[in-house]
This record gives structure tokens, C-alpha cells and sequence, in this order.
């Protein structure tokens, strides 16, 4: 071969290298959201993923009567995990990061999934299910559908809320309330392993705590709660190191949020808050060491934004 055309094709194949990892290396994680709205056929809701970057959402799923709710990131972002109630239950669904090859995961006209969250693995969903009336932690395979019997979770009870799982998978942060019925109660925020054992109480608070989530390196948790206000007029973010020092808030009085979710790099929190004019909800980008935060999406009622995933 010619050295001058041997020499162009190394350079060639050089810079398709170079351009495929700056494409990667800048490549937007997503915020994934519910989108809740009503349209001319009833009551709809869609999965939606937006870049921090960009102004326009991009919609993932598309028939919103199936009830599509709580899209989660697999941990290597390459898969979302959601619920879809089509079937008359909500049942487990995974498609592709670009919406493709979606498939029903979990079936049966007694099982209906509440809650489900990632194991370290990638390859497990741990799922709350209420089956024959009664509660119950279960993992399913995401590749061959099997399912067994999370019994180490057993722990669990009706006054825990709003639990999450450390990245690595061997503790629980999670909340009790002094009475679960009442919508506002004092709280307490423990983190435990994931058998029951070792339980340790980071917060106690006159007000409610809810949706406390791991940093990803596991060594801080972020929560909503009313602090010492029983009346709960407005909740702020905090922040804790996970041996219990350096609890903090994140925000004031004037964010009022309601769901958050923390950034791959640890640096931001996505924030659905309340807002006047934007009844529907605003998500914001929240910059942990600044405080600055910045709308991303608003929406008016009757349509409303939920349940994150970063």
C-alpha cells in the first residue's frame, strides 16, 4: 500500500477514535421523570428523560392510559425499569436507555408492584409487591423473569417509609413515623443493614422526613423534612454524613420541595419543588456547594411532574 494513503488511514481511524471519545466522555445523564397530564382520552402518564443541558424534554414511553409511572436507572444507565398498570396492576416493565426492546418483566392478576429499586448487580430488581393481600419483598431477574423471596427484608414494616438502598447494597436508609396514618408526624431516620441488624438513627425530628437518598460514593444521605416545625408548612433539603455528623440544610424556605434525586457525579440534586405559578411542579438542578439552583422544566396543573431518577 502507498505509505501517503496508509498514513491518511491511520490518521483517519485516529481522529473517528478521538471524536468517539469526546462523544462519550460528554454524553448527558439524564433526569428521568413521570410525566402526569390529561389529554382528550383521560387521565395519562408518560416516562420522560431530560438533559440538565437541553430545553425540551424527550418522551419515552407513549400510551400514557397504561398508567407508566417511577422510571429508575439501572446502574450502568443502561437500562430504565418502570411500572405500567395496563394490565390492571402495576407491573414491572425494562426497556432500553432509548426507549427500545420494552418488555413486561413481572405478570399475574394478583401481584402488584408498590415500590422496586435496583440491586448492585444489575441484573435484580427488588420489588414490594402485594400478593394474595399481603406485602412482601421479592427480586426478579430482569433476564429470566425468576423470582425469589427477599426474606433478609422481612424486617420491614407498615411504620417504615420511604426507604432507599446504599449503592454497594448492604444498608437501608429509611424512615419511621411515630404514627404512619397521619400525614404530618414526628419522624426518625435510620440507616441499617439490609437484615435488620444495626440500626442507627441519623435525624429526629418533630416534623415528617421523607425520600432520603444515597450520594453515590454512599457516604452521604439527602432528605426532605420540616425539621423541627410539627406544622410542616414548608420543607427543606438536608443533608448528612452517614456516621451522623454535619447535619445541614441545603435550602430555605422559599423551594418547598417534594422529590429529589442525586447526580451520578455527586456534585447536584434534582429537585421537584412547588411553585405559584407552575402548579404542576418545577424541576430544578440543584448545585450542592453553591446552593444555586436552575429550572429545568415547569408545568401547570392539571398536568404534573413525579418520581425522579438521575
Amino acid at each position: 500500500m502507498n505509505r501517503k494513503v496508509l498514513n491518511f488511514s491511520l490518521l483517519l481511524v485516529l481522529a473517528m477514535s478521538l471524536a468517539s471519545c469526546k462523544t462519550d466522555s460528554t454524553a448527558c445523564k439524564e433526569i428521568l421523570f413521570t410525566h402526569y397530564f390529561v389529554s382528550s382520552n383521560g387521565f395519562e402518564s408518560n416516562i420522560v428523560a431530560l438533559c440538565p443541558d437541553e430545553t425540551s424534554p424527550r418522551q419515552i414511553t407513549t400510551n400514557g392510559l397504561l398508567g407508566n409511572s417511577k422510571p429508575y436507572w439501572s446502574p450502568d444507565g443502561s437500562k430504565i425499569a418502570y411500572l405500567s398498570a395496563g394490565s390492571g396492576t402495576r407491573q414491572l416493565h425494562l426497556m432500553d436507555s432509548d426507549g427500545s426492546n420494552d418488555r413486561q418483566i413481572t405478570s399475574g392478576s394478583g401481584l402488584d408492584v408498590s415500590q422496586m429499586m435496583w440491586l448492585p448487580d444489575g441484573n435484580r430488581i427488588a420489588m414490594l409487591v402485594a400478593e394474595a393481600g399481603e406485602w412482601q419483598w421479592q427480586a426478579v431477574d430482569v433476564l429470566t423473569g425468576e423470582i425469589t423471596s427477599l426474606d433478609a427484608w422481612a424486617f420491614q414494616s407498615d411504620s417504615i417509609l420511604s426507604m432507599s438502598l446504599s449503592h454497594d447494597g448492604t444498608r437501608f436508609a429509611h424512615v419511621v413515623r411515630a404514627n404512619p396514618e397521619q400525614a404530618n408526624s414526628p419522624s426518625k431516620l435510620y440507616i441499617q443493614d439490609i437484615d435488620g441488624s444495626n440500626p442507627f438513627v441519623l435525624a429526629n425530628t418533630k416534623g415528617i422526613i421523607d425520600s432520603p437518598i444515597w450520594s453515590p460514593d454512599d457516604s452521604q444521605i439527602a432528605f426532605i423534612s420540616c425539621g423541627e416545625n410539627a406544622t410542616c408548612v414548608e420543607k427543606n433539603i438536608y443533608m448528612i454524613n452517614t456516621d451522623g455528623s454535619n447535619l445541614h440544610e441545603l435550602t430555605t424556605t422559599d423551594l418547598d420541595p417534594w422529590m429529589i434525586a442525586w447526580s451520578p457525579d455527586g456534585e447536584s440534586l434534582a429537585v421537584i419543588a412547588d411553585d405559584e405559578l407552575y402548579t404542576g411542579g418545577v424541576l430544578y438542578e440543584l448545585d450542592i456547594k453553591t446552593g444555586k439552583r436552575t429550572a429545568l422544566f415547569k408545568l401547570e396543573e392539571p398536568s404534573m411532574i413525579a418520581q425522579l431518577s438521575w
